[in-house]
């Protein structure tokens, strides 16, 4: 839908691409609860199972936080301004920026560490799997 407003900017009416701008918004970011339940999921596999060593625990103290701070999005098609709104600094900016920085960089970074130190065997279960 955004692709569409970029390629009929020009020609149509400006209210009618501003209108599906805001519904591709509002769409994007209602999806947030299945985002919220994989990051709670994700972070309560790390912080209880001691067995995992791939990620250090307060990576899943971040996850669980992170799902926790995308919950105030429920507000975002009910308020028309303040941080809440389509256009404010909760619903992009701290969204996420924190999601990128506390949370994707750091599984990243953990999760490529550990399979660049992890060599597969002939015996492993990928080679058998072909």
């Amino acid at each position: 839908m955004w692709a569409t407003c970029a390629f009929i900017a020009t020609s149509v009416n400006p209210d009618l691409v501003r209108s599906m701008h805001m519904m591709t918004w509002i769409i994007f970011d209602c999806t947030y609860m299945i985002t919220t339940i994989q990051l709670l999921a994700l972070g309560g596999y790390i912080v209880l199972n001691k067995k995992q060593v791939t990620f250090p625990a307060w990576t899943g103290w971040c996850a669980i936080a992170i799902g926790i701070t995308f919950v105030p999005l429920v507000l975002m098609p009910f308020v028309s301004e303040g941080p809440f709104a389509v256009n404010g600094l909760w619903n992009f900016f701290f969204i996420f920026s924190i999601w990128l920085f506390a949370f994707q960089i750091p599984i990243g970074y953990f999760m490529l560490k550990s399979l660049m130190t992890k060599k597969l065997s002939p015996k492993s279960t990928l080679a058998h799997a072909s």
